[in-house]
This record gives structure tokens, sequence and C-alpha cells, in this order.
């Protein structure tokens, strides 16, 4: 299957998530809250169209979210699934949400930056006064493209932590077929040697035995 990383050639995979955690535990870990997270955005999609309430979010973000919302669940379920039972390429879908989740991300900075401004909501709602309402329109919209770059980031070092855990169960599946595969090779050639030694031992004493029940029957008539 076709990674999302370069090569691991080029790339090389993560030991520990933050150099401290098994890879097994921060995947668990991150799959199940992205699940929470997801599970949360949809019942908060549900509650405000059953409400009737808005959340001042714009038809882009709505419609990002939903795709992320709807896409995501099965998803990380089967990556869960994946993860709890070491099927890597089920682990791998989980892999996908996640790019999914940097584009749809980008997309979230591109609808604040210039589809909607942040100043022109505070303005909406009263919250900018004339005195320093540039000073305060620029520090929001340095927080939220900060916040929303650094979400960006993190969700790319999550993504290398799920790639580096499925280079581990590929490199870990396909060691353990080739360690069975010459363990049983190793196996055959013992029991060969051993059959070619039982062979050899067995092989001058029966000549022995046939040569003394040879004689044997051989005088047995006469008496000197």
């Amino acid at each position: 299957m076709m990674s999302c990383f370069p090569t691991t050639g080029s790339l090389i995979p993560a030991k520990k998530f933050l150099g401290c955690v098994p890879l097994r535990v921060a995947v668990h870990l991150l799959f199940w809250a992205l699940l929470a997270q997801c599970f949360q955005c949809f019942l908060a999609n549900v509650g405000g169209i059953l409400t009737h309430t808005s959340n001042h979010a714009s038809g882009m973000a709505h419609m990002l979210t939903s795709i992320e919302t709807c896409t995501g669940i099965p998803l990380l379920i089967a990556a869960l699934w994946g993860a709890h039972t070491n099927r890597e390429p089920f682990v791998r879908l989980g892999l996908y949400y996640l790019w999914m989740r940097v584009g749809i991300d980008t997309l979230f900075l591109v609808d604040i930056l210039v589809v909607r401004d942040v100043c022109e909501r505070m303005d909406a709602v009263g919250k900018a006064p004339q005195s320093g309402a540039a000073f305060t329109c620029g520090i929001m919209r340095s927080l939220n493209c900060l916040a929303l770059a650094a979400l960006v980031v993190a969700t790319i070092y999550f993504a290398y932590i799920v790639w580096s855990y499925c280079e581990e169960l590929q490199e870990g599946g396909a060691a353990a077929k080739i360690a069975s595969f010459l363990a049983a090779i190793d196996d055959k050639l013992h029991l060969q040697e051993a059959g070619a030694a039982s062979k050899q031992e067995l092989t001058p004493y029966a000549w022995s035995s046939a040569c003394v029940s040879y004689d044997a029957s051989r005088f047995k008539g006469w008496n000197p």
C-alpha cells in the first residue's frame, strides 16, 4: 500500500511519541481523543440544527466541519480496531484522516483570513471600541493565525507518529514471517541431520547383527 509519507530511506520513523511514550499507547490515545472530538462536533451540529441556533460560523466552515465529522467517525473506528488487532492497513485509515484534517485546517485558516475577518465580527458585536480598535484587531487576528498554525503543525506531527507506528507494524509483520520461515527451515535441516546421523549409527550395528545371526544359523546343527 502506498504511504502518504516519503519512503523510509528519506524519513526515519519515530521510536516513541515525544521521546518517552510508546507508539502503540500514543496512537491509541490519539485515535480515542480524535474520535471523541468528532462525536462532540457531530452532536453540536445536530443540536444546532434541531434548536435552530447559530454559532456564527460561515457556510464554508460549517461544510468543512460536517465533512470532517462524517468522514472521521468511521475512519477512526476502523483505525482503532486496526491498532487494537495490529492490522496495519486499518491503522493507515487514521493516517489518511489526519492528512485530511491538515487540509481542512488549512482551509479554515483561509476562511478566517480571506472569507471572514475577525475584525468585522468584533465590530458587528460591538467589542472593538474606537480607541485601540486597530491594535485589538491585529492581536485577535494574530492569535487566530497562530492557533491554527500550531494546530496544523501538531496534526502533521501526529500524522508522523501514526505513520511511524504503521511502519513498525509493517516491519514487525514481515520480520515475524521471515523468522517463522527460517525457523521452519532450521527445524527441517535439524531433522534431516538427525535422521542421517541415526542412519549412520544404526547401519554398522544392523550389519554386524546380520552377520552374527547368519553365523549362528550356519553352525546351529553342528556338534563336534
